[in-house]
């Protein structure tokens, strides 16, 4: 998936398949006939939710969900039994409606994990994507700086990315994780992956110190004229910003 899916995925969490009340008992049987249990109370509750599919990936995506059979789907959403072994992809609408996930323990509670997870997983392909770019600038522009620290948040489930701080790494294992995800393992030998690397710490611990491509409005040059010039931000002052992980995540605990 490429560009800006977490936007697609959060207007399908709101929108969703319009699934008809006459359709409910044919739901319910498609669920008991892939479930190991015999009872639907028991079926519902035996599905996983394992990720997102956009309509880019025209290889596996379906425009019907596979559960009801409404068309019009933008964003599939992968269901998996791993006692049964199938998988279905479908719209947000029967997930919520029909779906008690694995780990959950109601309607309610399955939607809400349900939700943070769909934008956990679209939060990864556009942090992904938005990185690449972001990474490889000479300048940096602040709303991209703003928009990867958002990302980057969402990911790791915090509310802001003001709420990056040193709590969220306090294992190295997430530090390491994020850092293979954006930019792959290396043993610092590297000289462009350590300047990326470097680049990701400023970003997310540092904005302050990058300089960033603004436009000068109040000169009197001509629009289209930018300049260098370092704006100051509120420096995100962190535990792991000091400590060895930080400093050279190649070297372990």
């Amino acid at each position: 998936m490429q560009g800006y899916v977490s936007t697609k995925v959060k207007k399908a969490l709101k929108v969703g398949e319009r699934v008809s009340k006459r359709n409910f008992p044919f739901i319910k049987n498609n669920i008991i006939a892939n479930s190991v249990e015999g009872t639907y109370e028991e079926a519902m509750t035996e599905w996983e939710f394992v990720g997102i599919l956009d309509e880019e990936n025209v290889e596996r995506f379906v425009p019907r969900c596979q559960l009801c059979n409404q068309p019009g789907l933008r964003i599939n959403f992968e269901i998996h039994n791993p006692d049964t072994r199938k998988r279905f992809l479908v719209g947000s609408s029967c997930i919520k409606k029909f779906l008690v996930l694995k780990g959950t323990s109601s309607l309610e509670e399955s939607w809400d994990f349900f939700v943070r997870q769909s934008i956990r997983y679209a939060s990864l392909d556009d942090l992904r994507y938005f990185a690449n770019d972001v990474l490889a600038s000479e300048n940096i522009q602040v709303h991209q700086i703003r928009r990867l620290r958002k990302l980057v948040a969402d990911v790791l489930g915090l509310p802001d990315q003001c709420s990056l701080n040193s709590a969220v790494f306090e294992k190295k294992e997430d530090w390491d994780g994020l850092v293979h995800y954006l930019i792959g393992s290396n043993d610092g030998s590297d000289q462009v992956w350590r300047k990326k690397l470097e680049r990701i710490k400023m970003i997310l611990f540092s904005p302050s110190k990058l300089i960033k491509k603004q436009k000068l409005l109040d000169t009197g040059e001509k629009d289209g004229h930018w300049a260098n010039i370092g704006r100051k931000n509120t420096r995100v002052d962190t535990t792991l910003s000091r400590s060895e992980a930080y400093k050279n995540p190649a070297k372990k605990n």
